[in-house]
């Protein structure tokens, strides 16, 4: 009866292991969703303008980066999951903080722990998933996380529209973020397996392996390097509804439709990569997406009505989630004895790829236009899937060497 009730408890963690860490990477994202839509009401609060309340965004940029690149060291010594509990644990207290926050100040401290808890959640939560998976699942699964990730946009800008109006924005920050992250805090803890330590006599793993392994590996620096670019080419994100704005007299109306349009094609376009990619390979998916998405960046901003460069977003972004679904695979495998490093490194090449192309496009739109500033964005997509090109390798048709090889866990 015992040895039936521990089989049952453990076939119910196995159901539900993907649906947790998927709903993890979703906890994530709504707060930087929620964030832009409710910013004037933000600033208004605390009597700044709009473009000093910016500054919560911007500030939490900044420390991403550094934690992600923190979190390489750490995912070499800690188990993967106590880290991602205390990831989700950042999440929230970042919203009730947000919450209570007095001042702008507090307000940007507590939006940091978000940044923290984001990046340590979206590494490991990638990082576990490879630990416990066989290789020949992985592809399908890393489709289903990167679809979480754009529910985000599809869940949680209805929620604010619903929640601001009736509590102000403080309440959505209680009533919808905090038990997201909550219920995923309980669940992990409850359902993710701990990676056993394999033989505790071994000398432990000096602190800076990982890095060594990932930025002296040609393969898993050029990974890296293609996240970063391909992240500053996504920023055409951030500009695309004021180019409609701007352009063609779009409504905001009008843009929270498309937007909420455009993330389910993107999702739709990671399940389907996840669906494809051992068959195809990360990278020659990666590259194909990436040309095609690199491509449609420009095209975006050169249609001449918002109905055709809304069509072209449309296939733009099913392309982007292919893109992101096909190149999360291809680095998480890169180094199997370092994939904490790796997803870590990965987040914060991200981040700063990020910052790379808000910074460009905005010189390229302050001096010129939304043309040039689509075609800058272009060009880093180029740079990306030229670099993988040149000098990544799949890993699902050219295994790593036996010594770096480490398999998958059951639980």
């Amino acid at each position: 009866m015992n040895d039936t009730t521990a089989d049952s408890e453990k076939g119910f963690k196995k159901r539900l292991f993907l649906p947790v860490l998927a709903l993890a990477v979703f906890s994530t994202v709504v707060i930087d969703i929620v964030l832009p839509l409710l910013l004037t009401d933000i600033a208004k609060s605390f009597q700044v303008t709009v473009g000093t309340a910016s500054t919560i965004a911007s500030f939490s940029s900044i420390i991403g980066v550094i934690i992600g690149l923190f979190m390489a060291l750490l995912s070499v010594r800690f188990k993967h999951k106590y880290l991602l509990l205390i990831g989700v644990l950042c999440i929230c207290i970042s919203a009730l903080g947000s919450f209570l926050a007095p001042s702008l100040f507090a307000m940007q401290i507590f939006n940091s722990l978000n940044a923290v808890g984001s990046v340590m959640v979206a590494a490991l939560a990638y990082s576990i998933l490879g630990d416990f998976y066989p290789i020949e699942k992985k592809g399908k699964a890393i489709g289903w996380m990167v679809a979480a990730g754009f529910l985000g946009f599809i869940v949680g800008s209805p929620m604010a529209g619903i929640i601001a109006p009736i509590g102000g924005w403080r309440s959505v920050m209680l009533w919808f973020i905090l038990p997201v992250s909550l219920v995923c805090l309980f669940l992990a803890l409850l359902v993710l397996p701990s990676k056993p330590i394999e033989n505790r006599h071994v000398v432990r793993t000096p602190i800076f392996a990982g890095y060594r392994q990932a930025l002296s590996n040609k393969s898993a620096a050029a990974c890296l390097v293609g996240v970063m670019f391909i992240a500053g080419t996504a920023t055409i994100t951030f500009f695309v509804i004021s180019f409609w704005k701007t352009q063609f007299a779009m409504d905001t109306s009008t843009g929270a439709v498309l937007t909420m349009i455009n993330a389910s094609s993107a999702a739709l376009g990671g399940i389907f990569a996840g669906r494809i990619v051992n068959r195809t390979g990360p990278k020659t998916l990666g590259v194909t997406t990436g040309l095609v998405t690199s491509t449609l960046v420009v095209l975006t901003v050169l249609m001449p009505t918002l109905l055709s460069s809304w069509v072209v977003s449309v296939v733009r972004v099913w392309f982007y989630g292919m893109l992101v679904a096909s190149l999360a695979t291809l680095t998480l495998e890169q180094i199997p004895k370092f994939r904490g490093t790796m997803m870590s490194l990965r987040a914060a090449f991200g981040g700063a790829g990020s910052f790379l192309g808000v910074t460009l496009g905005g010189i390229s739109l302050n001096m010129y236009n939304y043309q040039i500033l689509g075609i800058v964005l272009g060009v880093l997509g180029m740079a990306s899937i030229t670099v993988i090109l040149l000098f990544a390798k799949d890993p699902y048709k050219n295994p790593p060497p036996q010594s770096e090889l480490k398999q998958p866990q059951n639980f």
